[in-house]
């Protein structure tokens, strides 16, 4: 587990958990595609495998009783016309997120514009050797020392630019110039801004999920608002049952069912 500081509102810190396409460009420079694999793989060296190219997922939303869970469908590599690359995040109420296909990210609020980012990953089957937990702090640019400063903050911020590397932009080695998933998506969210401004945003097809959660947050805040107890079924459900999922499946196959088992689906949805 790592943390880290966000100068930014637990929101901004939240939107890029449930985001999946930004990672096909935010996050380019640390992923390569291959077919030999049905999902996301981080190497000993720090660099991810996913068996897609395709940067444009369809995102299908499903209600559950703690938030919800989103599908990002992609094109296999392995055969496009016939497979489908699904990766599906949890969104637990009030700022959990499940992430596929091994990282659980709590972004707490400390006020209305510094955040705490809690980072767990984890193995299914066995405890992380000690040659895995460095792959993944490499590859998130989470390493004490080197990355994180003793108080959870970054030598990179908005005064210096988040030491973004411009000549290593120009001679190809990096998109963008910041090394590590985190990192980089520290920059762009503190780039907007501790509060962004929505009103001048344009969202797409691709942000269905987070058009999603801020409905959720947006109702219970309207309800305080209005002096009404807030309905929060999450507070009685089982979190236990919030996991992410991802697979390579036959296109046309419900992911939902396909990812989760018809079992579990049934007990997931939302009002079951």
């Amino acid at each position: 587990m790592r943390k880290t500081l966000y100068n930014v509102n637990f929101v901004q810190s939240l939107e890029g958990s449930l985001d999946s396409a930004h990672s096909d460009f935010l996050h380019s420079a640390e992923t390569s595609a291959s077919g030999d694999y049905d999902q996301d793989q981080v190497h000993s060296d720090g660099r991810r495998s996913r068996p897609s190219t395709d940067t444009s997922p369809e995102i299908d939303v499903r209600e559950t009783e703690f938030g919800f869970v989103y599908g990002a469908i992609r094109k296999a590599m392995a055969d496009p016309e016939k497979l489908t690359y699904v990766r599906a995040t949890a969104y637990a109420l009030p700022f959990y997120s499940m992430i596929p296909p091994v990282y659980m990210q709590a972004s707490v609020p400390l006020d209305s514009e510094n955040t705490a980012m809690y980072l767990v990953w984890y193995d299914n089957e066995h405890p992380l050797s000690p040659v895995e937990v460095k792959a993944h702090e490499t590859f998130l640019g989470l390493r004490m020392g080197e990355d994180l400063l003793p108080d959870y903050r970054r030598p990179g911020r908005a005064d210096n630019r988040w030491f973004q590397d411009r000549e290593g932009i120009k001679s190809g080695k990096t998109y963008t110039g910041l090394y590590g998933t985190t990192m980089q998506d520290i920059a762009v969210q503190e780039s907007m801004g501790p509060v962004q401004d929505r009103t001048i945003e344009h969202l797409g097809m691709t942000d269905k999920a987070i058009v999603h959660m801020r409905r959720m947050l947006l109702a219970t805040a309207r309800q305080i608002r209005d002096g009404m107890e807030p309905e929060i079924p999450a507070l009685n459900s089982d979190y236990r049952q919030v996991r992410s999922a991802a697979a390579t499946i036959n296109r046309g196959d419900d992911w939902w069912e396909k990812l989760y088992g018809a079992a579990s689906t049934a007990s997931l949805e939302k009002g079951v």
